[in-house]
């Protein structure tokens, strides 16, 4: 049954929020040709789970725009550890559209207003593109995820805690070409207008790393992507590989000259005050196993030591090496990052492991499984 309407405007927004946060992919279906009686039935959200092949009332509320707004769970997993996922928003958006139509039906809107339905009416909000990268050896993946780290923090990306993706959410905009990085943003100026970001699992998973880019609607409109159906041909067309190379790559700053600045006065805070003094000697140049007050008048060896501890402390807050001499630093190039970080096409699972993925291979046998009932299928390949 669907849920009782919030009491106060206040109620519903905060509703809403949370629904729009938590949702890897979001996308409208317009209702405005459909007979009156029928919109007055259609419910305004949905939340749609492919892995049960159902569709749930979220909230039902007043909705003048006449729109019925869709929050799918796929491809949720792929922050998690049960299931991986093809790139496909074709797929994840026709499969939510079809559980729409189905959930349609059932609240009472007669089946020939909702075979009206089509993938014409569908516009998409916000998009999660999984990219699933395999490397040969586990340690492999381990360098990358800790060197990807460093560059995030170094670029001045944000950096939210996503416990729901058991992960973290890399966060900024594109940068201008041969300009310098800004310090990072203030963190409470949340899900800017273009703010894209890339959302990562705390640990790689053996071999692989897995990535989550999330491009808000502001971008897609200007892309010209918000249609469903300018995706159809997403694969064919090298899409993914090319918005992977400008988002994905381009928010990590992995294509451009970059100039680093310092760190700014809250990644300072976070140091110690011993390793923001190191630090500030770091920036002026100076022989920081010589001239450092860690290292006068003291034996080469604890030199050493406190010098690794102080360099760790500090690449982990702010992603500066101090090994690497700060005039070299400033527009270094992470050349390994750089060569690893590439697309690779499509992830298909090694075996078959049900309706729930939604790459090029699996899709056919899970759009049949969705067609299946009264109502026309629709969809095609991807």
């Amino acid at each position: 049954m669907p849920c009782s309407p919030p009491q106060s405007a206040q109620e519903l927004s905060s509703i809403n929020q949370e629904f729009a946060m938590k949702k890897q992919n979001i996308i409208s279906i317009a209702i405005r040709h459909l007979l009156e009686a029928s919109q007055i039935v259609a419910p305004p959200t949905i939340e749609v789970s492919p892995k049960e092949a159902a569709a749930h009332h979220l909230l039902v509320k007043d909705d003048p725009t006449k729109f019925i707004r869709v929050g799918i769970n796929v491809p949720e997993d792929i922050f998690g550890y049960q299931r991986l996922h093809g790139t496909s928003v074709y797929a994840t958006g026709t499969a939510a559209l079809i559980l729409t139509r189905k959930t349609l039906v059932d609240a009472g809107v007669p089946p020939s207003e909702v075979a009206l339905l089509t993938s014409q009416y569908v516009t998409l909000e916000k998009i999660t593109l999984p990219f699933v990268l395999e490397f040969k050896y586990p340690k492999t993946a381990q360098k990358v995820a800790m060197q990807l780290r460093s560059q995030v923090k170094r670029v001045g990306l944000i950096i939210r805690h996503a416990p729901e993706h058991h992960g973290v959410a890399y966060c900024g905009t594109l940068p201008q070409e041969n300009q310098p990085v800004p310090s990072p943003a203030d963190p409470d100026d949340a899900y800017a207008v273009n703010e894209i970001s890339i959302v990562v699992p705390t640990q790689p998973q053996d071999h692989m790393l897995r990535f989550g880019l999330v491009l808000p609607k502001a971008i897609l409109k200007q892309r010209g992507w918000h249609r469903l159906e300018t995706w159809r041909m997403a694969h064919s067309e090298n899409l993914y590989g090319l918005i992977f190379r400008e988002f994905f790559r381009g928010l990590l700053r992995l294509d451009i000259p970059v100039h680093f600045e310092k760190p700014n006065a809250e990644a300072m805070a976070k140091l110690s005050q011993q390793a923001a003094k190191v630090l500030n000697d770091y920036f002026v140049g100076k022989d920081l196993k010589v001239d450092s007050d860690f290292a006068v008048g003291r034996p080469k060896s604890k030199v050493g030591r406190s010098f690794n501890s102080y360099r760790l402390q500090i690449l982990d807050i702010t992603g500066f090496d101090i090994a690497i001499p700060w005039a070299k630093q400033q527009t270094l190039m992470p050349k390994e990052l750089w060569e690893q970080l590439m697309y690779q096409g499509d992830y298909a699972p090694p075996d078959a492991r049900g309706s729930g993925n939604f790459c090029k291979s699996e899709w056919p046998k899970l759009l049949r499984q969705l067609n299946d009932g009264p109502l026309p299928s629709i969809g095609t390949s991807c």
